[in-house]
C-alpha cells in the first residue's frame, strides 16, 4: 500500500508515542478530500461551534461549523453533540433521521457513516499510529464497525472506529474532554482506501 507523506501537514506528529514533536501549520477551510492510499495522522479540536468531524486531508481543517454540511457535501463524516456535561458522537446522515442536525443544510449529502467502539486501548492506539500498522488500522475498523451503533457517548480514553461507504476508514482517540470550555481533543489515524 502506497503511502505519502507531505511536509505541509498540519500537526504532524513526528513521534504519537512521545508526543513531542507537534508541527502547527495554517490550516485550510477549503474542502480538500483524502487521496486513496495516504495515511492521516494529526489533532484536531472540536466545539459546539465547529462540531463537524470530515476525515480530509491534513492540510484541510477537519472540525467545521453546521453551515459547512452543504460545501462539505460527501467529505462531511461526523457531528459531535454537545448536551451540557455530555458529549457524544453520531453519523451526520442519523444525526439528521433523529433530528439532531436540521434537515436541508446539506447534511443529506453526507455518505453513510459506521461507527462503534475500537475494542482497543489508548497505549494500542498510540502504538498503532507509531508504527503506522496501516493493516492493524483497517482491521480494527472492519471488525468494531461490524457492530456499528448509531449514537457513542464519548469519555476521554476512549477509541472511535470508523468506516464510511466510500472506503474512509480509520480510528480518532478521545484525547480530552474539557467540560469548562466544550471543547473535545483528538488524535486521528485514517486512510482512504
Amino acid at each position: 500500500m502506497k503511502r505519502t507523506f507531505k511536509s505541509e501537514r498540519s500537526l504532524i506528529v513526528k513521534n504519537i508515542k512521545a508526543q513531542t514533536s507537534v508541527r502547527e501549520i495554517p490550516l485550510s477551510d477549503e474542502v480538500i478530500p483524502s487521496v486513496q492510499g495516504e495515511l492521516y495522522i494529526y489533532g484536531t479540536e472540536l466545539s459546539p461551534q465547529r462540531p463537524i468531524y470530515a476525515l480530509m486531508k491534513c492540510k484541510a481543517n477537519k472540525n467545521r461549523p453546521t453551515k459547512s454540511l452543504r460545501q462539505l457535501g460527501k467529505e462531511a463524516n461526523l457531528v459531535f453533540l454537545f448536551d451540557g456535561e455530555n458529549v457524544s458522537v453520531m453519523s451526520i446522515l442519523d444525526a439528521i433521521k433523529r433530528g439532531e442536525l436540521e434537515a436541508g443544510i446539506g447534511g443529506e449529502l453526507s455518505t453513510e457513516t459506521r461507527i462503534a467502539p475500537a475494542g482497543i486501548s489508548k497505549h494500542e492506539f498510540l502504538e498503532m499510529c507509531a508504527s503506522e500498522n496501516v493493516g492493524a488500522m483497517i482491521t480494527c475498523c472492519e471488525l468494531a464497525c461490524e457492530a456499528s451503533r448509531v449514537r457513542i457517548s464519548l469519555g476521554s480514553g476512549m477509541v472511535i472506529a470508523v468506516f464510511t461507504e466510500d472506503g474512509k476508514c480509520g480510528l480518532f482517540l478521545v484525547d480530552s474532554i474539557n467540560q469548562e470550555r466544550h471543547i473535545v481533543h483528538l488524535k486521528a489515524f485514517h486512510i482512504l482506501k
